[in-house]
Parts: structure tokens; C-alpha cells; sequence
């Protein structure tokens, strides 16, 4: 019983130790900083900022930011909007599949730069495009533009199952 006490004590008195290094590391330390020096440090975060403004302008579009523009309404109503407009395109036999499209929602909400990276077929490619262009402005993000990925699914539905969500 005494043994274990002991390695208790020992224990407590090894961790107590550590918290102490551990709170000595983390405490801060007051530079004082001369004029000279200060002035170098305000030319440095100035070369920085204008590097970061030119790699802004250059890569003009933001895959994310918060807040994220937003369709008015939410997702659910994009998909809603996406289903009633979508059109089968006029082909002579009906694909399936998935046409991915990108694009950017501007600070004012319109959409632009819309561009296809997975295609399905030209005239698929062609509504998708179309369905994009035709979207209500979104609720864009002030001094920034956007880009978004939108996957676009085209199924061949039989009258079966039409049907039956007809039914329900």
C-alpha cells in the first residue's frame, strides 16, 4: 500500500513539474521595438499586402468564403428551380448521365463564366449551359465573385415509374 502511495506522490510531483516548463514556454515576452525597426516591419507587411492584392486580382475567383453566395431560397429551391426548367435535349435517342458545369456568381449575384468540364453530349452540354445562364441573381457576397461546380444529372424515366410518383 505504501508502495503505491509512493508512486502516487511520485506521479503528481513529475506531472506538476511539466505544467510548470510547459507554463514558462507560454509566457509571452514584451520586445520593445525602436522606430528603425518598426518603420522595416510596416515596408514588409506593405510589400506583403500589395503581393497578396496582386495574387487577388490575378486569381480573381474565390472557391469559397463565408458567407457563401446563395441562391435565393436556398439549395432546396435551386433544385427545385434546376427540375422545373431542365428540358431534354432534342437528340435522336435519349442519354443518361451526369454533365458537370462551372461557373461564378458575381458580388451583385449574376452569374457568369459559365463553362462545361464534364460533358455528357454537345446538345446536353448546350442545355445545361442555357439552365445556368437562365438562373435568378443570387444573393451575391459584396467585393467578392464566386465560383461554383454544379453536377447536372439527365435520367430516362419509363412510364412505370412516372406512374407511380404520379400516384403518390
Amino acid at each position: 500500500m505504501k508502495k503505491y502511495i509512493l508512486i502516487i506522490l511520485v506521479l503528481l510531483c513529475c506531472a506538476n513539474s511539466f505544467a510548470q516548463i510547459t507554463l514558462e514556454i507560454l509566457k509571452p515576452q514584451i520586445i520593445e521595438l525602436d522606430d528603425t525597426t518598426t518603420q522595416e516591419l510596416d515596408k514588409f507587411f506593405a510589400k506583403e499586402k500589395a503581393y497578396a492584392d496582386s495574387l487577388a486580382k490575378e486569381n480573381s475567383r474565390f472557391i469559397g468564403c463565408w458567407p457563401m453566395p446563395m441562391f435565393v431560397g436556398g439549395e432546396t429551391a435551386l433544385y427545385e428551380f434546376l427540375n422545373k426548367n431542365i428540358q431534354n435535349p432534342q437528340v435522336d435517342t435519349l442519354i443518361e448521365g451526369k454533365v458537370v458545369c462551372r461557373f461564378a456568381v458575381e458580388e451583385d449575384g449574376s452569374i457568369s463564366e459559365v463553362e462545361i468540364i464534364k460533358s455528357l453530349h454537345p446538345k446536353y452540354d448546350e442545355e445545361v449551359i442555357r439552365l445556368v445562364k437562365s438562373m435568378p441573381k443570387w444573393n451575391g457576397v459584396k467585393g467578392v465573385s464566386v465560383g461554383f461546380t454544379l453536377p447536372v444529372t439527365f435520367k430516362i424515366e419509363d412510364e412505370e415509374t412516372t406512374k407511380k410518383e404520379e400516384k403518390n
